[in-house]
């Protein structure tokens, strides 16, 4: 069970992803959205889907592709489908799912493929429930830059820094 849910997590399959501009801050300056952080690394930050608001996205950067947890799936009316990731481990049931919109601070995802599964087993390591995990797919098409210190991710046009990646 655990090597499935690393698995699920770390080598989702290609899903493709409807790209809206992200927005910026005063004056062109980046758009800054607080998280909550546990375990000193997994960064816990509020968004929305649909009419839902001040959901729990886990943003995982090493992941490519959202997942959704299959009860907000069922709350959002999702018109899931079966389908199977396939990995290293083996094959897994999962389901698919047009997601209307998801949003992070200024991010806004319209039309989002994403994979839905039951990410209840967060549960069990976190304080708080997680209702989706977000990949690049929402947050990696635009320049953003997570401030550990600041618990902050900033997201617009950023300064260049002696180690980025570009």
């Amino acid at each position: 069970m655990r090597g499935r849910r690393y698995w699920l997590l770390s080598l989702l399959t290609i899903l493709t992803a409807t790209i809206e501009p992200v927005a910026q801050g005063a004056a062109g300056q980046p758009a800054a959205v607080g998280f909550d952080l546990y375990r000193g690394y997994l960064i816990v930050v509020r968004g929305s889907a649909g009419p839902e608001k001040g959901l729990n996205f886990l943003l995982d950067t090493g992941v490519n592709y959202t997942v959704l947890d299959r009860r907000l799936a069922r709350e959002l009316r999702l018109d899931e489908r079966p389908g199977v990731l396939a990995g290293v481990n083996g094959r897994v049931a999962a389901g698919r799912a047009i997601a209307p919109d998801l949003q992070i601070g200024p991010t806004r995802r319209d039309d989002l493929s994403v994979v839905v599964e039951d990410l209840s087993f967060f549960e069990k390591a976190l304080p708080v429930h997680i209702d989706a995990v977000i990949g690049l797919d929402m947050v990696g098409q635009e320049a953003f830059e997570i401030d550990y210190g600041a618990r902050q991710i900033k997201f617009g046009p950023l300064p260049t820094l002696e180690n980025s990646l570009r």
